[in-house]
């Protein structure tokens, strides 16, 4: 190897080696802002109460004793209960703020979605306040604070509740934003 292979594969190397260093501190430098983020991100999780802001169990036992109150349909069969918790807002640090819980059932397919509306129209009136009745497949019921709402398919009908759904609101704030 020449001379001047040697110099200019020394000098590359130089500039390799310093490049390398201030890679390496740049690296060290965004790792400390990586772990100070994520120590911010659990700090304001644990002074938030880790996003939720209601008791899940006593929400959700309440909404069932709701649903206890509303007949089944007349041959169908209990499928799933199921919970699904809402927030009150769409951003990161939004808080749970309540819980639907539905209760599925199956029931034969000869039987008309619109029959079953009409037997809930019939079976909760006068104990809930029908609100919206969309022809054939769905009605949204109130009664105090709760929101009822009959869904109705060929071979299904879910009842899904939410017992504290206004929030003292007149307009309901269940199922999210």
């Amino acid at each position: 190897m020449t001379r001047l292979a040697k110099i200019i594969g020394a000098r590359s190397r130089e500039r390799i080696n310093a490049s390398m260093g201030s890679l390496l501190s740049s690296a060290r430098v965004m790792r400390g802002m990586v772990s100070t983020l994520c120590a911010a991100i659990a700090a304001a999780a644990l002074l938030s109460g880790c996003g939720t802001s209601v008791d899940r169990s006593a929400y959700i036992k309440q909404n069932m004793a709701r649903l206890r109150g509303v007949p089944a349909f007349p041959g169908s069969r209990l499928i799933e209960v199921d919970e699904q918790g809402y927030k009150n807002g769409e951003e990161a640090w939004a808080t749970t703020v309540g819980y639907s819980t539905t209760s599925e059932y199956s029931i034969s397919d000869t039987v008309r979605p619109s029959a079953v509306i009409a037997y809930y129209r019939r079976a909760l009136r006068g104990r809930w306040d029908l609100l919206q009745v969309y022809p054939g497949f769905q009605l949204n019921f109130r009664q105090g604070e709760a929101y009822l709402e009959v869904w109705a398919t060929r071979g299904r009908v879910e009842l899904r509740v939410d017992h504290d759904c206004y929030k003292g609101s007149a307009s309901p704030a269940c199922f999210g934003p």
